[in-house]
């Protein structure tokens, strides 16, 4: 597992498909049986095994070894045997016949553990394989007569293979190593074909075993988010399943039929806009899918139409969401019984039973009302349901869209597209049958608007920018030197309008109806005040490796129930973004600051015509975690070109962390006015490492007579007027 910020650009990015992001089923086509805990150990992997006399067992990865778990009775969970091995947090299981195999990065080798006497678990033995050096195993795999072992501390972290003649005596009879020596985290075998997911390059590769002695790579496969941690193929082979191990993930599947040509079919996530992380899928017979999610739980996914994935159903272990690494490791489906298993890190072991059935599946095209034309970027969403499920951000056909449902019944779904007329439709759906639906979109026609932008008492201001923004477009506009704006190409709607200018008091109105016609009149006061709705081109500099600052409306995170990055920005305030450092959202520790410092300059502002002027910002700070002591910081600095100076320091110690706090500074006290003034603002992140948050907001330079810079929230009522109810000199018309 890796704590790191994410991102991606889709290959083809044609028609986009959602489902309403509704909160997620706790329980959805799964019967809840028993479980188990193994109090203070953490658990990891689960395996299933059957004995002769057709009693269902557990193998359950735990700090300390491999617990052995009767679970004939699913509702009632007998711990039967704990087999030792080093402590690790990581334990990986498989079977052949009667023998158990157990991995573990810390030490000791490979497990073997003879199951034949059971249920008599007193009378199991077990050894401890050191063959050749083997020490540490990552991830393995047991496969019709043969054992792969991943990432171990041989061999380069790739794929070691050995027969299993004797099974208590595995033989190494070949190896697979990358060329470019890329580690091995996980693989799979399928007949003669192995697919191995490295995970640190973000790939997976199709690898040739019928000469197991000398592996040949077929192909190689990139994976949507570049960090490949898991895969297993379809019941015929022809198709690959994959997850990429970092928050908001998609399971992916491929067509890898032709491996000279493997094509990429769907994405699909069980919880979406949740950051939820997928750690392994497990593919099982008849066309359907078990996927363990973090902090989704157990999933079940009809993978029957491989280009139109749809999960239908989940239990959740864990009452956490969000992305990071707790809930649920590992998902065993393949028990005789049909029950299937589930590990939970922090809360043990969970049997359910699921209710496998063919999804709903809604297919089709949609054009262009007009010119028939195939339309791309199209947003499809299941709407007034508590349908959760999130269908895919792909479709690799111009025009194509496939989504569906768990369950048969009639939906709501609305059809989007910028510059086009909305479209809400009515679609009965029937489980194990597939709907086809083509829809046509009207476009929309665009309107011509315009306006004058002035200063107050002092004529007409060029170079003002006018901002439209609603969900679905941004216009950005700018006075000409005449003080106005026209556009002719500006769709209808409501919009937030934001008009500002650096070194004038920016001004926004929220809900304005724009139609044919519209015309904007506004006056802005002469003032130094940014608080980043608009972007007045503060300049990011510094060698932090994540988490530099950024201009954005802030995502929350929280490290336990403590806020580390902002959910929000300054409420009091245009818009809603701030300056943030890092805005990639998951766990505490995606995208705090790492290794390094980020620095922001503001543009320059004249001060040498004002008397006594005072500086005011919005600053927030976390740092927490790590080896020792936090040791790192947020400064503030003041520069007249000349003189640099400290204005503020916030350590881990200082007071109010974790929220917003308003600073407010006497120029005069610091250095003497000029026209060349400039703010810098600092964060850093030292050696060993801790998290750290930062944020910076509504900053602000007024002329001021009698205030009292120790007394900022007083002050702030007299001369930080709110410019979301800032409206005198403002005139909307022509509205229709």
């Amino acid at each position: 597992m890796i704590l790191k910020k994410f991102s991606f650009s889709l290959l083809v990015c044609l028609l986009s498909v959602f489902v309403a992001s509704a909160q997620l089923d706790p329980n959805r086509n799964f019967t809840a049986r028993g479980t188990l805990s193994f109090g203070s150990m953490a658990t990891s992997d689960v395996w299933g095994y059957t004995d002769t006399q057709n009693k269902e067992y557990a193998l359950v990865g735990v700090d300390s070894g491999m617990y052995i778990v009767d679970v004939t009775n699913p509702d009632q969970l007998v711990k039967k045997r704990l087999i030792p091995t080093a402590v690790s947090d990581w334990h990986d299981i498989s079977t052949w016949q009667n023998y158990a195999y157990c991995g573990n990065e810390t030490s000791g080798g490979l497990l073997i553990v003879n199951l034949a006497n059971l249920p008599n678990a007193n009378a199991i033995t077990y050894t401890y394989m050191t063959t050749g050096g083997l020490n540490t195993i990552h991830s393995l795999h047991a496969e019709n007569g043969f054992l792969y072992l991943n990432g171990t501390n041989l061999s380069g972290g790739g794929v070691i293979i050995y027969s299993l003649a004797n099974p208590a005596a595995p033989v190494e009879v070949g190896r697979y190593i990358n060329p470019n020596n890329a580690y091995v985290h996980d693989s799979e075998v399928r007949g003669d074909l192995l697919i191995a997911s490295h995970i640190n390059g973000g790939f997976f590769t199709l690898v040739n075993l019928s000469n197991k002695a000398m592996p040949v790579l077929v192909a190689t496969q990139q994976t949507p988010l570049n960090f490949t941690h898991n895969a297993d193929f379809s019941d015929d082979g022809n198709f690959v399943f994959i997850t990429d191990e970092k928050n908001n993930m998609f399971v992916t599947s491929y067509d890898i039929s032709n491996p000279a040509n493997i094509k990429e079919l769907d994405r699909v996530q069980s919880n979406p806009n949740s950051q939820s992380i997928g750690h392994n899928t497990s593919t099982v017979a008849n066309g359907y899918m078990a996927v363990s999610y973090y902090k989704d739980g157990m999933t079940s996914w009809d993978i029957s139409r491989p280009s139109n994935i749809v999960q239908i159903g989940n239990y959740d272990t864990n009452l956490q969401t969000g992305g990071g690494f707790d809930g649920v490791w590992a998902v065993h489906p393949y028990l005789p019984s049909g029950n299937w298993l589930a590990t939970d890190i922090s809360n043990g072991l969970f049997v359910a039973t699921p209710t496998l059935k063919r999804a709903c599946f809604l297919e089709g095209i949609v054009t262009d009302q007009t010119t028939s034309a195939l339309l791309s970027g199209v947003k499809i969403e299941f709407i007034g349901t508590n349908v959760s499920h999130l269908k895919k951000d792909l479709s690799l056909v111009n025009g194509k869209y496939a989504l569906g449902v768990a369950d048969s019944g009639t939906y709501q779904i609305r059809v989007s597209k910028v510059g086009y007329i909305t479209q809400n439709i009515s679609i009965n759906l029937q489980n194990n049958a597939v709907t086809i639906r083509n829809i046509p979109l009207q476009s929309l026609t665009t309107i011509a608007i315009g306006g004058t932008i002035s200063q107050t008492n002092a004529g007409v201001l060029g170079g003002a920018t006018v901002q439209l923004t609603n969900t679905d477009f941004n216009f950005t506009l700018t006075t000409n030197a005449n003080g106005t704006f026209n556009a002719t190409n500006v769709y209808p709607g409501t919009y937030e309008v934001f008009v500002g200018k650096w070194g004038y008091m920016t001004k926004c109105f929220s809900n304005v109806v724009v139609g044919s016609g519209y015309s904007l009149t506004a006056m802005l006061d002469k003032s130094i005040y940014d608080d980043f709705a608009m972007n007045f081109a503060w300049v990011e500099q510094g060698n932090a490796s994540t988490g530099r600052w950024v201009r954005a409306a802030p995502v929350g995170t929280f490290n336990g129930s403590i806020p580390c990055n902002p959910a929000a920005d300054v409420a009091t305030d245009c818009g809603l973004q701030a300056y943030i450092t890092g805005n990639g959202g998951g766990g505490a520790g995606d995208d705090d600051v790492d290794n390094g410092t980020t620095k922001i300059t503001s543009p320059v502002f004249a001060l040498n015509t004002y008397t006594n002027p005072m500086l005011s910002y919005a600053r927030w700070f976390y740092n927490a975690g790590g080896t020792g002591l936090p040791n790192d910081s947020l400064n503030v600095y003041l520069s007249n070109g000349t003189v640099t100076k400290r204005i503020e320091s916030v350590v881990a110690a200082s007071a109010n962390s974790s929220i917003w706090v308003t600073k407010m500074v006497r120029v005069l006290d610091f250095m003497p006015l000029s026209a060349t003034m400039s703010c810098w603002v600092v964060t850093g992140d030292y050696a060993p490492g801790h998290l750290v948050e930062s944020g910076f907001d509504k900053f602000s330079v007024v002329e001021s007579v009698g205030i009292d810079p120790q007394n900022a929230a007083k002050n702030t009522l007299n001369i930080y007027p709110n410019p979301a109810k800032s409206m005198i000199g403002v005139e909307a018309k022509g509205l229709i």
